[in-house]
């Protein structure tokens, strides 16, 4: 295999420039550089680690962690990040599927209210309500404008499961940065 430009790695593997440099930075892939070409160049090495990272990333495992699961010879240190992401999965698996009998059990109520041709209230229903309680917000669902304390409560739990972070920005201005010459994608993060 020859090698292969920023963007003929970008669109093959479907994954941006910024991403394949972000992952240079962190020593996840090296890219080389020819003398009379400007562009970072992909060898059959980087292109075979790269499909690692992508399999690893759709695995829901964070950069961190593929970092040693890339780098760990002895493979102890992997054996050990994956079964406490299995661990974790479990866990997940066990709210997912409370969720799923209580969405079932809020059905049938429902249909049952229909048919009686009575209004449901589910904070009526105790036992719904009280497992609900127990239960933690949704990761897709946040309010644009919820507190800050709410905010840092989901982003415990999604650092938890998702190695996510939430962050409350002000408004903000917005700049950008222009650079002619060699190697402008490092110019510009160094600037």
């Amino acid at each position: 295999m020859e090698n292969l430009t920023i963007s003929q790695v970008s669109r093959m593997y479907d994954v941006t420039p910024r991403m394949l440099r972000h992952y240079e930075k962190l020593g996840l892939i090296r890219a080389g550089r020819r003398e009379d070409y400007a562009y970072r160049m992909y060898d059959e090495e980087a292109v075979r680690r790269l499909q690692q990272i992508i399999v690893l990333r759709k695995l829901r495992l964070p950069l961190k962690e593929i970092a040693i699961l890339l780098g760990d010879t002895q493979q102890s240190e992997s054996l050990r990040l994956l079964q406490g992401r299995l661990a974790e999965l479990d866990d997940e698996i066990q709210s997912l599927t409370l969720i799923r009998r209580l969405l079932r059990q809020l059905s049938e109520r429902l249909r049952e209210s229909r048919r009686r041709q009575i209004q449901f209230d589910l904070l009526e229903d105790a036992e719904l309500a009280e497992v609900a309680r127990m239960l933690a917000f949704p990761k897709t669902i946040i309010k644009e404008n919820a507190s800050m304390e709410e905010l840092n409560r989901a982003g415990e739990i999604l650092d938890r499961s998702l190695q996510v972070r939430i962050l409350l920005l002000p408004p903000c201005t917005v700049a950008s940065y222009h650079y002619i010459g060699e190697n402008p994608e490092e110019a510009v993060g160094e600037g």
